[in-house]
C-alpha cells in the first residue's frame, strides 16, 4: 500500500472511505468528479493531440514544398530542376497521405486538396518553364558568341566600321548593359546594320543579315528568351498567390485544431469548478470533509493547469522551465505531453545541425577543409561584379605544387596528402581575412585577393614561395622538400560576356609560363604578352 500512496485511484479510495463515514453524498460526488475528469482528459488527448501534432508536421512539410518550388525559380541548370522535382514529389506524397488520414480535423479539407493539386500542376509548369528558359538562355549565349567571332574577324580584316556596328548590336543583347527601353527585335537590328550595305558586298551583307535576324539568329532567339521571361514572371506571381492560399488554409486548420483542444480542456476545468461548488456546500457540515476536498481538488487543478502550461508553451524556451512533479496519472500525462514537444524540438535542432554540415560539405574541400572550386567560382563572379561597379582592382593567384606526382610516387599518396595539408596551412597563415583560398583539383589551388593591386599581391606570393623553399614538410622521419609555381594577375578589362571566367584563363596562362620557364617562380600576367 505505501508504494501506491501517490496514485490518483488510491486518493479516490481514501476520499470515498472518509466521505462514507461523514456522508455518502460527499463521497459519491468526489468520485464522480475525478472519474469524469480522467475520462474527459483521456478523450481530449486521444482525439486532438495526435491530430494537432500531425497538422503541425503537415505545416512544416508544406512549407518545405513551397520553399522547394521557390528554389526552382533560382535554378541555373536542368540538373537542379530535376533534384527539386524529386524532392517536391517525395514531400507531396507524405503531405497527401497525412491530409487524408486527418481529414476530419482539417479545416477546409476539400480546399486544401484542391490547392495541393494546383501546387502539383504549378510545380510541373514551373519546371517546364524554367527548363525552356535555361535552354533559350544557352541558345542566346551561343548566338552571341557566333556574332562576337564574326565581329573579331571583321576587326582583324580592318573593317572597323563593321566591327563598331556589331558592337552596338551586341549591346542590345548584353544582359549586364541592356535595359527595358532597348529594342532588340529583328526589325530594329536590321535598321541598325542597314548602313553597312554601302561598305559590304551583297553576299556578305546577306550573310550578316542571316546571322543577326535569320530564323535561328540571335535577335529571334533573344525575343523568344524575353517572352519566356514573361512566362516565368507570371508563374512567380501565380505561385505567390497560391502559396498565400495554402499557408492560409493550413494555418486555419492548425488554429481550429488548437482551439478545439483548448476548448475541451476549458470544459474539463468548468466541470471541475461545478464539482467544487457543489462540494463546498457540503463542506459546511464537516471541517474534515472540507480539508480533504480542498487538498484533493487544488492538487488536481494544479496538475491540469500544468498540462495546459506545457501545451501553451509550445516550442518556446519556457517549455524547459516547467517542472513536473508527482507520479500520478495526471502528472504522467503532463510528462508525456512535455516529452512529445521536447522530442519535436530535438528533431528540429538535429535537422538544423545536419543542414549546417551539408552546407559546409557543399562549399569546402574534403581533404584540406578550405573552399572548393564551386564556392570559389560563385564568389569570384560576385567579386567581378563588384569590380565592374566600383572599379576597385582585385588580384588572382593560381598556385601549383611542383613535381607533386613524383612526391606521390616516392612517398605514397598518404604522405602526399600531408604535403598538401601543410602547404594549405602555410598559405592560409599568410592570407588576410578578406582573401578567398580554394582548392581547384589535386595540387592546384587559387587565391582571390580583393582590393589588392599587383605590387602588393606579388610581395605576398614571393613570401609564400620563399617560405615553401625554406622549410620542408616533416612527416615522421621524412623531410619532403618541394617548391611551388605561381601565376599572378590583376583583373583585366576584356570585352567579353564571360569576363569573370576569362580572368581564370589569364591567371592559368601566367601559371603555365611559370611552369614552362623553370618552375619555383612567380609569373605575372601581362596583357598581350602570353
Amino acid at each position: 500500500m505505501p508504494r501506491l500512496k501517490h496514485k490518483l485511484n488510491l486518493r479516490v479510495v481514501i476520499m470515498t472511505i472518509t466521505l462514507t463515514i461523514m456522508t455518502c453524498v460527499v463521497g459519491i460526488s468526489a468520485i464522480t468528479s475525478l472519474t469524469e475528469l480522467k475520462e474527459d482528459y483521456q478523450q481530449v488527448k486521444s482525439e486532438h493531440f495526435e491530430s494537432l501534432l500531425a497538422i503541425t508536421q503537415l505545416k512544416v512539410q508544406t512549407n518545405k514544398i513551397l520553399a522547394a518550388t521557390n528554389n526552382m525559380f533560382l535554378a541555373v541548370n536542368e540538373e537542379d530542376l530535376q533534384w527539386e522535382d524529386a524532392y517536391i514529389a517525395d514531400k507531396a506524397t507524405w503531405a497527401t497521405q497525412t491530409s487524408q488520414q486527418y481529414a476530419d480535423n482539417l479545416y477546409a479539407y476539400q480546399d486544401l486538396l484542391s490547392l495541393n493539386s494546383a501546387l502539383s500542376d504549378q510545380s510541373d509548369a514551373i519546371s517546364a518553364a524554367m527548363t525552356k528558359k535555361i535552354t533559350l538562355a544557352n541558345q542566346v549565349l551561343a548566338d552571341y558568341q557566333d556574332v562576337e567571332v564574326y565581329r573579331r574577324e571583321q576587326l582583324n580584316k580592318g573593317n572597323v566600321s563593321i566591327a563598331v556596328t556589331l558592337d552596338e548590336v551586341l549591346l542590345l543583347f548584353n544582359p549586364m548593359l541592356n535595359n527595358a527601353s532597348s529594342d532588340s527585335s529583328p526589325v530594329a537590328v536590321k535598321e541598325l546594320i542597314s548602313p553597312l550595305q554601302s561598305v559590304m558586298s551583297a553576299q556578305e551583307f546577306q550573310t550578316l543579315l542571316a546571322l543577326l535576324t535569320g530564323t535561328t539568329s540571335i535577335s529571334v532567339d533573344y525575343q523568344a528568351y524575353l517572352a519566356q521571361l514573361s512566362v516565368v514572371e507570371q508563374l512567380k506571381s501565380d505561385h505567390k498567390a497560391l502559396t498565400q492560399s495554402i499557408i492560409s488554409v493550413i494555418g486555419d486548420s492548425g488554429l481550429a485544431a488548437q482551439k478545439a483542444f483548448l476548448t475541451n480542456l476549458t470544459k474539463i476545468e468548468e466541470k471541475i469548478s461545478l464539482r467544487e461548488s457543489f462540494l463546498y456546500l457540503l463542506l459546511l457540515t464537516c471541517i474534515i470533509v472540507a480539508i480533504i476536498l480542498i487538498t484533493l481538488q487544488t492538487n488536481l487543478l494544479r496538475r491540469v493547469s500544468l498540462i495546459r502550461q506545457v501545451i501553451d508553451a509550445g516550442d518556446s524556451k519556457n517549455q524547459y522551465r516547467i517542472a513536473i512533479k508527482g507520479s500520478d496519472d495526471i502528472s504522467e500525462m503532463a510528462k508525456a505531453v512535455k516529452g512529445y514537444i521536447e522530442t519535436i524540438l530535438e528533431k528540429d535542432q538535429a535537422l538544423s545541425d545536419n543542414n549546417k554540415k551539408l552546407q559546409h560539405l557543399v562549399t569546402h574541400d574534403d581533404l584540406t577543409n578550405i573552399y572548393n572550386r564551386r564556392y570559389f567560382e560563385i564568389h569570384m563572379a560576385q567579386e567581378h561584379i563588384r569590380y565592374l561597379r566600383y572599379k576597385e582592382p582585385y588580384c588572382l593567384a593560381m598556385l601549383n605544387i611542383d613535381a607533386f606526382k613524383a612526391i606521390n610516387e616516392k612517398y605514397g599518396h598518404d604522405i602526399g596528402d600531408k604535403v598538401i595539408l601543410d602547404f594549405t596551412l602555410r598559405v592560409d597563415n599568410q592570407m588576410r581575412q578578406t582573401d578567398v583560398f580554394a582548392r581547384l583539383s589535386g595540387e592546384n589551388f587559387i587565391l582571390l585577393m580583393p582590393r589588392t593591386d599587383q605590387g602588393n599581391a606579388l610581395m605576398l606570393m614571393e613570401r609564400i614561395r620563399s617560405e615553401i623553399i625554406a622549410m620542408p614538410t616533416v612527416v615522421g622521419e621524412e623531410k619532403i622538400e618541394f617548391t611551388v609555381s605561381i601565376g599572378l594577375m590583376q583583373v583585366q578589362e576584356v570585352d567579353d560576356i564571360e569576363d569573370a571566367s576569362q580572368q581564370m584563363t589569364f591567371v592559368s596562362q601566367a601559371l603555365a609560363e611559370a611552369k614552362d620557364t623553370g618552375r619555383n617562380k612567380v609569373s605575372s600576367y601581362k596583357s598581350g604578352s602570353l
